[in-house]
């Protein structure tokens, strides 16, 4: 009896190894020979970056760099002029108004609270820019303004400042 279950053991323990030594090797092999044959399509093109060959991850059907979006926008303030003046009706930022809020007792005893808003007033981007321009002339003339006023120190301060700086 004993040597009929030593050698159920020893069976049993030689498919136990063989069983990982294959699920061990049959990924290793598989990828091994599989590697090579994808015939995917590419996902980049071959390029050229200071004299070297290289590989840039890009779309394939445009095989320049894209420096800019748009021509003409070098900055995002470039960007943003461009974009307001493309979709000047088309809805850009949107705020709610704040009716009522309320304390929310959940059935686990913890506490939200619960926030009640009004409909979304949207500006265009138009309107936007119009604000963002009125904004930045603001803060150009309240700065020329303290550096025209003979101060020694030339630094840009700000508006608010301007009070105790006299």
């Amino acid at each position: 009896m004993a040597s009929s279950y030593s050698k159920t053991s020893e069976y049993e323990l030689s498919t136990i190894i063989a069983g990982g030594v294959a699920a061990l090797l049959v990924p290793i092999l598989l990828s091994v020979v599989l590697t090579g044959t994808k015939k995917g399509k590419k996902r980049g093109v071959p390029v050229k970056v200071g004299g070297e060959e290289g590989y840039a991850m890009r779309h394939a059907r445009g095989p320049d760099l894209v420096d800019v979006p748009w021509p003409g926008a070098t900055t995002m303030a470039a960007l943003f002029e461009q974009a307001c003046k493309k979709y000047s009706s088309n809805r850009l930022l949107g705020t709610r108004e704040f009716i009522d809020k309320e304390i929310v007792t959940s059935s686990d005893g913890r506490k939200f609270e619960k926030l009640h808003l009004g409909e979304y007033r949207w500006q265009s981007y138009g309107e936007v820019f119009e604000r963002v321009c009125n904004f930045a002339s603001g803060l150009v003339g309240d700065i020329t303004l303290i550096l025209d006023s003979g101060l020694a120190d030339p630094r840009p301060v700000c508006p608010l400042q301007q009070d105790s700086i006299g």
